[in-house]
């Protein structure tokens, strides 16, 4: 056998392996000493967790406290279980909150900013004359009109003195 079976040692160690591959292993440990040390390695630490896992016996009262601890745990869930949607209602909130502020700040920005650019721009038709008497030939015709308005309207018809 020209190839390591490294993949077939673990198995022929916990006896998984069918006769004729027990065979070919065998044969190839005979001629390969790297092999053979692995396997040997392989068999020291089975021994040493057999003899781990013999010396360890539960306690009788094993099953007592797992089951008390599985209890525990399910209240535990139970509380936090309640606990957790009130932690992400508290969580949005606050990035809600920053959120607001980040986008007041923003939109008083802007209203800032449309403020200073209808400034800008009346001051800058208010340079131009004729836009200017425009302007002033308009508010005394809307003036002379509102006048004429009230009087018609605040007058007296000989019926209403009657």
């Amino acid at each position: 056998m020209t190839s390591h079976p490294e993949d077939l040692l673990s198995a022929y160690v916990d006896d998984e392996i069918s006769e004729e591959e027990r065979q070919v292993i065998e044969a190839h440990l005979v001629s390969c000493e790297s092999c053979q040390s692995f396997v040997d390695e392989l068999y020291s630490f089975k021994l040493q967790m057999q003899t781990i896992l013999t010396l360890e016996q539960p306690s009788v009262q094993f099953e007592t406290r797992v089951m008390q601890a599985i209890r525990q745990q399910s209240t535990d869930f139970r509380t936090t279980w309640l606990t957790l949607p009130l932690i992400a209602m508290m969580l949005l909130s606050a990035v809600g909150i920053t959120m607001a502020l980040m986008y007041g700040k923003f939109i008083h920005g802007f209203i800032r900013l449309f403020v200073a650019i209808v400034y800008a721009i009346t001051h800058m038709v208010s340079e131009i004359p004729f836009v200017s008497i425009s302007v002033i030939v308009v508010s005394l015709f809307v003036l002379v009109a509102s006048i004429y308005s009230l009087r018609r309207v605040l007058q007296l018809t000989p019926v209403e003195r009657g």
